[in-house]
């Protein structure tokens, strides 16, 4: 059965009104079903996937307990919403209303993957929408899936339920842990605020491109972390790989690199040729995008190299990223796994505990307890291999002997523009070049401009595709990356006066953009605001300086000679320092200074 069809007939197992009328949830679950075209679901088709879910959220239930909705717990704090006395019947027939008016959209969809996915990702948002009691509508998103334990939404035990594979009480899953690297050193290297951004998004978008075949395999609620309901890149894929219209999705969210660089799945098989065979899948599919994203940016850049000049590139390329998997199945032969099966990671004392726990439960619990009952013990040993796996490096000996990168100072200089020349080069044999002979390919001024690569800076191919990375995400993801450019620590700490300048100095500050861009005629020095002031102020970019620009210690010819390649005269020199003493007259000099907040949520618990 394929992963949508088993999502569809598990999704729907428990209404999602549930809390209102728990007597009649399960006959209510089968006609939410039939609106949206879902028929013949039998107990089998979700029945054991139920109870696994239902033992990893709350397993300790006593026999006998009996609980009607009238509150909501944080299920870390333990803080409670007291909810109102609605009345059940009313909801009931305004959910049923809704959910009717809404199927009928549902009809239009082409298959049941379609279907699938679009029900996980816009279902919540379609009946929100519909939802005119505001008070039932700050309840919607917590809505219980179990009134006794009201510390799980409804939601998030329908999302694992579909998770998990199983057929009537045999169940074949295993947690499986995906990471990429190295994290703090490829971010870290870096000269420039978009130096950091884009490495931040590179291993973002790179866990994603991994993340799509688990997806694609065994669905989007197969990834247990990061949570992928409304992640911008998840979004971006539902909308132009699967070609579906996503509810609230903003295509301005998809620069935001929200995911992290590694993810948790439950997926569908215990067979280990199986999972090798997933993970190395993954690994070569990280790496084409690399090396695609090195050709694209090559082609528009006008870099035409030879097949042994691209393997210099290649090369430097090979070793990222640092790719780390483990999987821990669920089931050890024809059994579920036992406690004591665990051994290998946790003290005899911890493993004492847990059985004397899992006897607990089965004498006094309201269910007997199933592998859910071990989800924290099999995180914990999936966690532990991690580490283990990790201590476990591979090297590969790599003896570049030359000039090293500007950035990351581990690899030889491939691109470098020199002192005396503004055009940049491609260096063919690193040792002939800087000790005497001319081994590179001139590139054009225009395609590697100084927002790529300044005077006596040289870049390795890893931090080169760092630098040019924008490029490739505008052929592939969105046309939003097109001129790309992030906020410089000059345009953060000048923010303030930009704010000011424009509301007390706006003639004088719009002459000194114009004539300054009319001089230096460089497309990348208009950048995006700051967000503040582009919501506040209405500044687009295309009439937005970058905010190095509007310190007079920069507004010398040496600087803009040094940091754009521009020549400028004399009298357009003085021209352009007169409007700008015109804004500090008006509005103050802006400050050098910035200030970061760090924030460590790793107590958050507490």
């Amino acid at each position: 059965m394929s992963w949508y069809e088993d999502f569809l007939k598990k999704f729907f197992h428990d209404s999602i009104d549930k809390p209102f009328n728990i007597p009649s949830h399960e006959q209510r679950a089968k006609e939410y079903a039939e609106f949206f075209g879902i028929f013949k679901i039998e107990k089998h088709d979700y029945d054991y996937s139920d109870r696994i879910a239902s033992c990893m959220e709350r397993s300790l239930l006593p026999k006998g307990i009996q609980q009607t909705f009238t509150e909501i717990r944080h299920p870390l704090s333990d803080e409670k919403i007291e909810v109102k006395d609605f009345e059940s019947n009313k909801v009931l027939e305004k959910f049923k209303s809704i959910l009717q008016q809404i199927a009928l959209n549902y009809e239009k969809l082409g298959d049941n993957e379609q279907k699938s996915l679009s029900i996980w990702r816009n279902l919540l948002e379609n009946i929100k929408e519909k939802i005119d009691d505001e008070e039932l509508k700050k309840y919607f998103l917590l809505l219980p899936a179990d009134t006794r334990i009201p510390g799980h939404s409804i939601w998030e035990h329908l999302k694992i339920t579909t998770a998990i594979r199983s057929f009537e009480n045999f169940q074949n899953n295993s947690l499986f842990l995906f990471t990429i690297g190295p994290i703090k050193s490829f971010i870290s290297q870096a000269r420039k605020t978009q130096d950091f951004y884009m490495a931040s998004f590179i291993l973002s978008y790179l866990t994603f491109i991994a993340m799509e075949e688990v997806i694609e395999k065994y669905g989007p609620t197969s990834i247990i972390y990061p949570d992928l309901y409304k992640q911008p890149l998840m979004d971006w894929y539902l909308t132009k790989k699967k070609g579906l219209s996503v509810k609230g999705f903003d295509p301005e969210s998809i620069i935001l690199p929200t995911i992290p660089n590694r993810f948790v799945a439950i997926i569908g098989t215990t067979n280990e040729e199986e999972i090798k065979k997933l993970a190395n899948y993954m690994i070569e599919k990280v790496k084409t995008e690399i090396k695609n994203a090195m050709e694209i940016i090559l082609n528009e850049s006008e870099i035409n190299l030879s097949y042994d000049q691209k393997k210099i590139l290649e090369t430097q390329l090979s070793d990222f990223p640092q790719v780390y998997w483990v999987a821990i199945p669920w089931r050890k032969g024809n059994n579920d796994l036992k406690i004591e099966d665990l051994k290998d990671f946790f003290t005899d004392e911890k493993l004492s505990n847990w059985k004397e726990l899992y006897n607990f439960a089965t004498e006094k619990g309201e269910f007997t307890p199933n592998i859910g009952f071990l989800y924290q013990l099999l995180y914990t040993s999936l966690e532990k291999s991690m580490g283990s796996r990790k201590n476990l490096r591979e090297f590969q000996q790599k003896e570049e002997a030359g000039r090293k990168c500007s950035i990351c100072g581990e690899r030889n200089t491939v691109f470098y523009r020199k002192d005396e020349e503004s055009n940049p080069i491609l260096i063919l044999d690193n040792l002939k070049f800087f000790y005497g002979k001319n081994s590179f390919i001139k590139l054009d001024d225009k395609k590697i401009s100084y927002k790529i690569l300044v005077e006596k800076e040289g870049l390795c191919a890893l931090c080169f595709l760092k630098r040019t990375f924008d490029i490739y995400l505008e052929k592939v993801v969105d046309n939003i990356f097109k001129d790309f450019s992030f906020p410089s620590t000059a345009e953060v700490a000048c923010a303030d006066f930009k704010e000011k300048a424009i509301k007390e100095a706006k003639e004088n500050f719009n002459k000194y953009i114009t004539e300054f861009l009319r001089i230096v005629d460089k497309e990348y020095l208009k950048v995006e605001p700051l967000p503040k002031l582009k919501k506040s102020l209405e500044i687009k970019k295309e009439n937005n300086l970058e905010g190095s620009w509007f310190y007079e210690e920069n507004l010398i010819e040496k600087k803009i000679k040094k940091e754009l390649g521009s020549d400028i005269k004399q009298n357009e020199l003085d021209k352009l320092n007169k409007y700008l003493e015109s804004i500090h007259k008006k509005v103050g000099k802006p400050n050098p200074y910035y200030a970061v907040i760090y924030l460590d949520g790793d107590n958050m618990g507490k």
